[in-house]
C-alpha cells in the first residue's frame, strides 16, 4: 500500500510540475506578446505622427497657413472659425481635413497644437512667431529642447506641435506630472522617454510627440511661393 501510495504521490508532484511549467511558459508567451504588440503600437504611433507631420506641410504649402485644430475628437473637420488663442489652437489634429486616420494605433487621436499666427490667414508668415516650445527633462529640472522662454522673430519657437497620447493620458486629469502637463498644455509641452515607473521625476509618461519646425515649414513654402 505504500508503496503505491508513493506512486500516487510522485504522480500527482510531476503532474504539479508540468502545470506550473505549462503556466510559466503560458505566462511568458502572455508578456512577450504583450510586450512587442506594445512596441508595434509605439512604432506604428510614430508613423502616424511623421504622415501628420507632412501633411500639416502640405497643408501649409497649398493654404498659405497651417491648420486650425479639428472640431471634437471624432469629428476631423478643421474649425471654421479663427482661433485667436494659444488655448483655442489647442486641441485635436484635424484628421478628416488632412485626410489621415482618425486615431492612431493607440486607439486615441493625435492632440495638435498650433501657434494662431501661423494658422490665420490674415496673417503674413515671414512676419509671424512661433510660440511653441518642447522640454525634456534633467532629473528633477525640465530644460528647452526647442524653443526658448522668450520667443521672437530672430529666436523662433515652433509653429506646431503633436503629441500620440497613451494610456497614461487617461490616468493624468488635473493631477501633477508631466502627462497631466502635456494634457493641459497649449504653449509649452514635454518630450520624455516613454516609462511605466511612478515614482520617478515626473511620473508615469507616455506621450510621443512630433512637431512642425520654423525653418522647414519656411523651407518648404518658400520652394512652393506660398512663404510672403
Amino acid at each position: 500500500m505504500r508503496a503505491g501510495g508513493g506512486r500516487r504521490q510522485r504522480g500527482a508532484a510531476a503532474l504539479i510540475l508540468l502545470l506550473v511549467l505549462i503556466l510559466g511558459a503560458a505566462a511568458g508567451m502572455m508578456s512577450a506578446y504583450g510586450g512587442s504588440g506594445k512596441a508595434e503600437r509605439e512604432r506604428q504611433a510614430e508613423q502616424t505622427l511623421a504622415q501628420a507631420q507632412q501633411a500639416l506641410l502640405g497643408f501649409a504649402i497649398l493654404h498659405g497657413r497651417l491648420p486650425r485644430p479639428a472640431l471634437s475628437a471624432t469629428d476631423g473637420r478643421e474649425r471654421a472659425t479663427a482661433c485667436d488663442s494659444e488655448q483655442a489652437c489647442t486641441g485635436y489634429l484635424p484628421w478628416a481635413t488632412l485626410s489621415l486616420a482618425p486615431t492612431t494605433a493607440r486607439g486615441l487621436p493625435l492632440r495638435y497644437s498650433v501657434t494662431p499666427a501661423f494658422a490665420a490667414p490674415q496673417t503674413l508668415p515671414s512676419a509671424a512667431v512661433a510660440t511653441k516650445t518642447i522640454s525634456r527633462r534633467d532629473a528633477a529640472r525640465l530644460v528647452y529642447r526647442y524653443g526658448d522662454s522668450q520667443c521672437g522673430p530672430t529666436t523662433q519657437c515652433l509653429p506646431a506641435v503633436l503629441i500620440a497620447p497613451g494610456k497614461a493620458m487617461a490616468a493624468a486629469g488635473s493631477e501633477a506630472g508631466d502627462q497631466a502637463a502635456n494634457a493641459r498644455g497649449s504653449v509649452h509641452f514635454i518630450q520624455r522617454p516613454l516609462t511605466e515607473d511612478e515614482r520617478i521625476a515626473g511620473g508615469a509618461f507616455d506621450d510621443i510627440l512630433a512637431w512642425v519646425s520654423y525653418s522647414e515649414l519656411r523651407t518648404r513654402m518658400v520652394l512652393a511661393g506660398s512663404w510672403q
